[in-house]
């Protein structure tokens, strides 16, 4: 008798111990943005092109070097509603001065909402600068695009070279 009741215990120390473990899983998955469905990680150059006609678009007459101005992403998943990229977006007012002819531009990861079937985007939104940035990273993006979006902040060099083609191509024309 002493034994079955030893043994309950130890089944619901167990037991209880588990719960809590996935209980503390759990909180911590709540923190990061919950993906419409499955996210994809495999590549989609018309949505990353998407992407980049859309973060240019956003560019002003009011933009200094709107006329070329141009962005760059690395893509790195999307799932039935948002896509999830880092962006490279510059204006140049003057390309052949270099980088004293530069206009506005930003580094930043970035969550698209889109639409299917040809991804045309809707909105975005960027995390937000200084110490809200943690918080607002985890509400921006699921737990695994977090993760990879953190440890590798930054994003920019090949993105700026890809930029940088493309206004030295504008300015050619």
């Amino acid at each position: 008798m002493k034994s079955k009741y030893a043994w309950g215990c130890l089944s619901a120390v167990v037991i209880t111990g588990v719960g809590v473990w996935l209980l503390l899983l759990r909180s911590e998955e709540s923190k990061y943005a919950k993906p419409v469905g499955i996210v994809v990680t495999t590549p989609n150059a018309e949505l990353s092109k998407s992407i980049n006609i859309y973060l240019e678009s956003l560019a002003s007459q009011r933009t200094p070097g709107f006329n070329n101005y141009h962005c760059a992403n690395t893509l790195y998943g999307y799932d039935e509603k948002y896509a999830y990229s880092w962006a490279y977006c510059q204006g140049y007012t003057d390309y052949s001065k270099g980088v004293n002819g530069t206009g506005e531009g930003y580094s930043s990861p970035v969550r698209l909402v889109y639409r299917k079937p040809n991804f045309v985007i809707i909105s975005h939104q960027m995390p937000k600068d200084g110490s809200a940035y943690g918080e607002s990273m985890r509400k921006l993006f699921p737990s695994s695009m977090y993760k990879a979006l953190d440890s590798s902040k930054d994003q920019s060099a090949g993105l700026i070279q890809q930029v940088e083609t493309a206004a030295a191509q504008s300015e050619a024309n």
